[in-house]
């Protein structure tokens, strides 16, 4: 699987990639949500241009994105409403330490 991360504690970064890179999993691991949408955008346009429509194939450009909550310059949830917005297809995991926080927002 391929699968975009945004998480800035370092360690649970870590952690996601040593626990799913030693399943082969493809990672890509940024520290912050506009970091976070700059790759993911970059790589739906390589994506629509290998496919030459994202409607015509069910693939997603990562398998899935997992982001955190609570991050630096952009928020997971707002991460997730732009990734969405451009591509409505996409799997999406939130993560968060703070899951009151988090289910009173959405």
């Amino acid at each position: 699987m391929k699968i975009l991360i945004a998480e800035d504690n370092r360690d649970i970064a870590f952690l996601y990639r040593v626990a799913l890179e030693a399943r082969n999993h493809h990672i890509t691991v940024t520290d912050n949500g506009e970091d976070c949408l700059t790759i993911y955008r970059q790589e739906l346009k390589n994506f629509v241009s290998r496919i030459e429509s994202i409607d015509s194939n069910e693939q997603h450009v990562f398998d899935t994105v997992i982001l955190d909550f609570r991050m630096p310059r952009i928020n997971g949830i707002e991460v997730a409403r732009e990734i969405i917005k451009i591509n409505p297809k996409q799997r999406i995991i939130i993560a968060s330490a703070c899951p009151r926080e988090t289910i009173s927002i959405l």
